[in-house]
């Protein structure tokens, strides 16, 4: 059997709604590592819908995100 193909990373784009402001998620990660450690994320992104700059709450929320993603 030969591999002729084969993807080993993943990216997920999410839109989530707080308080009427549309937010962005994008998280980027590695599916089977050729190092056989588990798979992790490479980048996480949260940021407005509408390119507006984050205020430190808005900061908090996506700290608090990305803290509940990489629990599981």
């Amino acid at each position: 059997m030969k591999i002729l193909s084969k993807t080993s990373t993943f990216q997920t784009n999410t839109v989530i709604q707080i308080n009427n402001i549309n937010y962005r998620i994008i998280t980027k990660g590695q599916l089977c590592p050729e190092t056989n450690k588990k798979s992790k994320a490479i980048t996480f992104d949260f940021s407005r819908v509408d390119n507006k700059k984050l205020t430190e709450k808005e900061n908090k929320i996506g700290d608090s995100i990305f803290n509940e993603i990489i629990k599981d």
